[in-house]
C-alpha cells in the first residue's frame, strides 16, 4: 500500500486531459505544444487501484461543499457527445 504522486506530461493538442488518482495540484504549460500535471493521491492504496488517462475527452463539472466547508470541483470525464450519459453519476456522486 502507497500514496500515489504522479506527474504527467503530453502533446496538449493530442492529450489535452491527463488524469490520476488524487487531487489535481499543478498544472503548466511547457512550451512547445506540451503541458504537464500533477496529481496527488494522500489515500493509500495497492498498485493495482493506481489509474492514469491521458486523451481528449468530454467533461461535466459540478461543485461540492464539504462537510468541513471546502470547495470541490468534480469533473466525469466521457468521450465527445457522450457527457450527457453522465449525468445520473453525477447527481450519485454528489448525494453520496
Amino acid at each position: 500500500m502507497t500514496s500515489y504522486t504522479v506527474t504527467i506530461e503530453a502533446d496538449e493538442q493530442k492529450y489535452p486531459q491527463l488524469l490520476s488518482n488524487g487531487d489535481k495540484i499543478h498544472q503548466k504549460i511547457l512550451g512547445e505544444g506540451r503541458h504537464q500535471v500533477v496529481w496527488r493521491d494522500p489515500h493509500k492504496k495497492p498498485s493495482y487501484l493506481f489509474a492514469l488517462v491521458a486523451g481528449d475527452l468530454g467533461v461535466i463539472q459540478d461543485h461540492y461543499k464539504t462537510t468541513s466547508g471546502r470547495e470541490v470541483l468534480l469533473e466525469i470525464f466521457a468521450p465527445h457527445g457522450q457527457q450527457s450519459r453522465c449525468y445520473h453519476a453525477m447527481s450519485s456522486l454528489r448525494n453520496r
